[in-house]
């Protein structure tokens, strides 16, 4: 598989997941709010992105050829991307993400 074909499943990865999940910024903001209630800190959907990249990263640690890890990376950070994408195109700099979470969202509206 080349990156082209890559890039490609991960985008009809991320399709197939809305259908079956919902628009991501829903599903996002839901694990981030759970994951507040949980630990009492607050988290948003930016912050899934990442940890959720960080832990499809250490499972790479126990099977490194394992292509499913990497196209889930890629479908979080392009995820991430859009994110910060509409944070700049909306002027607002990456750490007001916060603002999303009381309902300002526009991320990811394709």
């Amino acid at each position: 598989m080349n990156r082209s074909q890559f890039l490609r499943e991960v985008g009809d990865t991320l399709t197939k997941r809305e259908h079956t999940y919902g628009h991501p910024s829903n599903n996002l903001r839901a694990i981030a709010k759970t994951w507040s209630e949980y630990k009492g800190q607050d988290f948003n959907y930016l912050d899934v992105c990442i940890m959720m990249i960080l832990t499809k990263a250490m499972r790479l640690k126990e099977d490194p050829i394992h292509i499913d890890s990497y196209k889930d990376i890629a479908g979080y950070s392009a995820l991430a991307v859009e994110l910060i994408s509409t944070l700049v195109r909306n002027g607002d700099h990456p750490e007001k993400v916060d603002e999303l979470e009381n309902g300002e969202d526009q991320c990811m509206s394709s």
